[in-house]
């Protein structure tokens, strides 16, 4: 699961959980969510998936894109460089 952090007014970290529970205890992202964990523009993620640029598994329900929180944290992990 993933957290993200929101600051509030008097300096204090809030959790905030995003995404929609998925059975398994997985988590459905929508692109503007992935993005935001990869630290990219959602238009980004538009691009990759129309030219196959990256290999981030996605689903397409009807006309909507979703991701799934546990594909999301693997591609991060599978990019990470060692020096």
């Amino acid at each position: 699961m993933s957290i993200n952090f929101s600051q509030k007014s008097n300096g204090a970290a809030e959790a905030a959980v995003i995404g929609t529970p998925l059975p398994g205890g997985d988590r459905r992202l929508t692109t503007r969510e992935a993005a935001e964990i990869l630290g990219v523009k959602p238009h980004a993620l538009d691009v990759w998936r129309c030219t196959d640029r990256y290999p981030l598994p996605y689903y397409r329900i009807g006309r909507r894109i979703y991701y799934k929180l546990s594909d999301v944290m693997d591609f991060m992990e599978n990019c990470r460089q060692r020096g």
